[in-house]
């Protein structure tokens, strides 16, 4: 009976598997139980039915569509279709980026605007390397789309890149630059950097008062940080970051100006 398979699957979607074959390939049933099935009942769903069901991408784009995720158990083939693994990244908690086949991978790599976009929809830096999970080393060596990622503002640990570029200036300082609480990660001897400093500052306010005296008395770098602090903050706070400053520094009559709250401002 039609609708009490209907009623059954909107309550539990194990009952997919207790169903009779002519109503397991019923589009509509097919996709209530994919929309309230756990990953591993979609897939048994998924991979049970018939190929011509399986490789019917109009129908894969209807489930996509209404938020069924079913990227991942798709074919070869049709995961090698840009529009649907874009389709895929637009639903919640989809674990699209984790099954981006090689050529397809390599493709998005070779198009900045493409990677910027499947980025954008929400695939992680992870699936454009192996990750441990997937029988990587779980670091990038691929220093050309470390930068390129890093161009388009994605943020990356350096625990996410490989050993050799660990003291690779003009990559670490990109990603300083695109997260400030990176620079805790970086060597030493670049971390006491004045570009360094200034770039932590420039994304990570808060980095000003974690530093020592001697850079704090730096009024360059005291400067951004007033000014960091007034940008994202609108003057709250702003006594906060005034007990960091050192004395001779809040003698300064630019210091002095630069710490008065903006006219009109909270």
């Amino acid at each position: 009976d039609y609708d009490i398979a209907l009623r059954s699957l909107n309550e539990d979607a194990s009952f997919f598997s207790l169903l009779p074959e002519a109503l397991k390939t019923d589009k509509q049933l097919v996709k209530i139980a994919m929309k309230k099935g756990y990953n591993d009942d979609r897939k048994k769903i998924f991979e049970g039915l018939p190929e011509n069901i399986r490789r019917d991408e109009a129908f894969i784009r209807e489930m996509m569509n209404e938020s069924i995720s079913c990227y991942e158990f798709l074919d070869e083939d049709l995961r090698n279709n840009i529009e649907l693994l874009k389709l895929g990244l637009q639903i919640k908690h989809s674990g699209c980026h984790d099954h981006i086949p090689n050529v397809l991978r390599e493709e998005i790599k070779k198009d900045p605007g493409t990677l910027q976009q499947v980025l954008q929809l929400g695939a992680d830096f992870g699936a454009f390397y192996k990750r441990k999970e997937y029988g990587g080393t779980g670091e990038c060596s691929d220093r050309a789309l470390i930068i390129q990622l890093l161009d388009l503002g994605i943020k990356i640990q350096p625990s996410n890149i490989s050993e050799e570029f660990h003291r690779d200036e003009e990559l670490l300082l990109k990603l300083v630059k695109n997260d400030g609480g990176s620079i805790r990660n970086i060597p030493e001897t670049l971390q006491n950097k004045e570009e360094f400093i200034l770039a932590a500052i420039s994304s990570w306010r808060y980095y000003y008062e974690k530093l020592s005296p001697k850079h704090r008395k730096n009024k360059k770098i005291a400067i951004l940080a007033i000014n960091k602090y007034k940008e994202e903050a609108r003057n709250w706070g702003i006594d906060e970051i005034s007990k960091s400053i050192p004395k001779a520094l809040l003698e300064d009559t630019e210091i002095q100006e630069l710490l008065k709250p903006t006219q009109g401002s909270e």
